[in-house]
């Protein structure tokens, strides 16, 4: 939690600086609240089950500023196979979102927070920091994305994600292609469970009467040995609603 507080604070530091840079502004930026209510047929983070391959109700609410910075929290059930210790997270998060040469650059921090875990699962939180970079060319939206722990999940030391992935429309058809990949490194496997790996997913997105519907086909390059059958190839599908 020592690593949580400090991440708090950075981010309260950068939010004081930032705005205090804006405050001379002859117009006030305005700021935007939303939230979205989400179930998925499984909760799969970046490639493996986080749900023991059963349904999930996931939800977000978030506030981003006109002046790009922007924190929000973001919950889902959970289910490790860990005797039941854990069934719920909590990602809390916040950044400052800018527009450079060109790309829409996202620089900012996660916490991931498993509240009321029995004694011993405390370790499960960690903290990452993240950038990412988002270009479009043409009708294909690309982002790349670098994420750092310094302790990761389990008490598994150094950890470093990069993913890239984009959107496209199909035609007029409303529907959106999107693909991504990605690659993991952890510094202590044996505290994470499983070696580096790499995963990949595609799908489809299509919103109909305000609501967003997605299939996505996701796998790993894990084997059963490796993690069960929890990370292997899935179709997973979505409805999400925003407000």
């Amino acid at each position: 939690m020592k690593n949580f507080k400090a991440l708090a604070t950075a981010a309260m530091m950068l939010a004081a600086t930032i705005t205090s840079a804006h405050a001379d502004e002859a117009e006030k930026p305005s700021g935007e609240f939303s939230g979205t209510l989400t179930m998925v047929s499984d909760y799969v983070f970046r490639g493996i089950t986080q749900n023991d391959e059963h349904p999930a109700l996931q939800g977000s609410f978030d506030y981003e500023h006109s002046n790009g910075l922007y924190a929000g929290v973001w919950g889902s059930n959970v289910d490790f196979n860990d005797g039941g210790q854990t069934s719920t997270e909590a990602d809390i998060y916040g950044g400052f979102k800018f527009f450079s040469e060109g790309i829409n650059w996202d620089i900012g921090g996660i916490g991931y927070v498993y509240p009321g875990s029995h004694q011993g699962a405390d370790h499960y939180n960690y903290l990452e920091a993240k950038i990412a970079a988002n270009r479009t060319f043409g009708t294909l939206d690309a982002t790349a994305q670098l994420n750092y722990s310094p302790n990761n999940f389990a008490d598994s030391g150094d950890a470093v994600y990069i993913n890239l992935g984009g959107t496209v429309p199909i035609a007029d058809s409303g529907f959106t292609f999107s693909a991504a990949a990605g690659y993991q490194w952890i510094e202590n496997n044996t505290n994470f469970g499983v070696p580096n790996y790499a995963d990949w997913s595609a799908g489809l997105e299509y919103a109909w009467q305000g609501f967003d519907f997605g299939l996505k086909y996701t796998d790993t390059n894990l084997s059963k040995n490796d993690c069960a059958d929890g990370c292997e190839a899935r179709g997973v599908f979505s409805v999400a609603k925003t407000f």
